[in-house]
């Protein structure tokens, strides 16, 4: 099916800017010139948006090239613009670059053409003639604003060739059977669900939910043992914890370096060699590797509480299930296991330049199996390299970004041919969902 109302990673350039908070950006589309309307708050720098009171022209100027996705706007008058950008942001060819950024998309009308018992696949197709493959399961399915029952199959509502629409995330296609670039968040027939969706901009996670998560990761005491020609990094220091919980710090760590080696080279050699060992003296001296352990270094409610952890987790899905977002993807190595449900990865977001991404296990993946009810210590060890595909975190989070979804499927592959891979030990399988349910 042809989707006719909506473009996806359309590159263009910038032809006016109107306003401090407002350009015209020009692209064309079957030989024809188009124009798109662009407001400064679907403008994004690096995966993140801009701070309040910015100005357009200090991130674009005239002619620069952008990607950005956008829909027709209806009966939109002569001489104005057709198009509305959703998401937007500056495209720089350059191999210094290594993270790709996309967007989600929403409200587009795709064609059954796959159906299980409680998972299926879309297609759709743009006018770009970009094929868009799409696994969606039954708890996603909207049925006339109703959520279609547990009990039912998807074939008690839905035929092949069905007509429906949906939104969607970018996920791994090599970590599901239907070989699907994009994951559901909702798919419907009739009138749709109303507030699916938070402004991924203003979700903030408060103190008190936080607080376990927080105390976890500061525990991961970095010291100055890491090799400078490789990643220069600040001495992170365990805070001095106060008796209340809003005075917990957070960190919030950004890795760069200036050297010309690349990540998957002498970076893991050398990094890997001199961090994992600084990494897991500090790792074992502060307690997290037995959380019940020590009340002072690590917080027993962040492994033990169900509501902390429920509710922790049903923040980081608000963010990660959120097609509102712009996704960035690219490769990075496990910087360690906080606990069984939850690890931080350091992850190549420019050449040699990293930042920390939360992730949970539910959003982690092994050859095709989602490690939702695994123990992450007996999957991960400290170096292992992954992809990820993550969003910006919000503001005074623990990590700069958090984890969408997690692979070592390319990668272990490699391991194999190479002997370097390790035994791994799988608990218990779980469908290849996107998140956990």
């Amino acid at each position: 099916m042809i989707c006719k109302n909506f473009l996806h990673d359309v590159t263009g350039h910038v032809a006016e800017i109107t306003s401090p908070n407002k350009a015209i950006i020009h692209f064309t589309l079957d030989g024809v010139l188009q124009t798109a309307f662009l407001k400064i708050q679907r403008f994004y720098k690096d995966g993140k948006c801009l701070p309040d009171n910015e100005n357009l022209n200090k991130y674009i100027k005239i002619s620069n090239k952008v990607k950005f996705s956008c829909h027709i706007i209806d009966n939109a008058e002569p001489g104005q613009c057709k198009w509305f950008i959703t998401n937007c942001w500056r495209h720089i060819e350059s191999e210094q670059h290594t993270a790709t950024l996309s967007t989600g998309i929403m409200n587009v009308a795709g064609t059954v053409m796959d159906l299980k018992q409680r998972h299926g696949m879309l297609v759709m197709t743009d006018l770009l003639e970009n094929e868009f493959r799409v696994h969606f399961l039954a708890s996603k399915v909207y049925i006339y604003g109703k959520r279609l029952s547990a009990s039912k199959p998807l074939s008690s509502h839905l035929q092949i060739e069905d007509k429906v629409y949906f939104d969607a995330i970018p996920c791994f296609p090599e970590e599901n059977n239907q070989k699907c670039n994009w994951f559901a968040t909702c798919v419907h027939k009739g009138k749709k669900p109303e507030d699916l969706y938070k402004d991924p901009n203003r979700i903030e996670t408060t103190e008190t939910d936080k607080d376990g998560l927080n105390r976890s990761v500061n525990n991961f005491v970095l010291n100055n043992e890491v090799s400078s020609s490789h990643c220069q990094q600040q001495e992170l220091v365990p805070p001095e914890y106060a008796s209340t919980i809003n005075t917990c710090e957070t960190v919030k760590q950004t890795h760069s370096a200036n050297a010309d080696n690349s990540f998957n080279n002498s970076f893991n050699n050398s990094f890997n060699n001199s961090f994992n060992n600084s990494f897991n003296n500090s790792f074992n001296n502060s307690g997290l590797g037995e959380m019940e352990s020590s009340k002072e270094d690590a917080n027993p409610r962040a492994e033990h509480d169900p509501k902390l952890n429920a509710k922790m987790l049903h923040d980081i899905k608000l963010l990660t299930n959120n097609p509102k977002a712009v996704f960035a993807k690219s490769n990075g190595i496990i910087m360690g296991i906080i606990n069984e449900e939850y690890g931080v990865i350091l992850g190549e977001f420019q050449r040699n330049i990293f930042e920390s991404i939360l992730f949970h296990r539910s959003n982690a993946f092994l050859f095709k199996m989602n490690l939702a009810h695994s123990k992450l210590s007996e999957i991960f060890i400290e170096g292992d390299r992954v992809r990820f595909i993550a969003v910006n975190a919000p503001k005074q989070f623990v990590c700069e970004w958090i984890a969408t979804q997690v692979s070592v499927a390319n990668f272990a592959e490699e391991g194999d041919e190479q002997g370097e891979d390790h035994e791994v030990q799988i608990v218990e399988e779980s469908p290849n969902v996107q998140i956990l349910e």
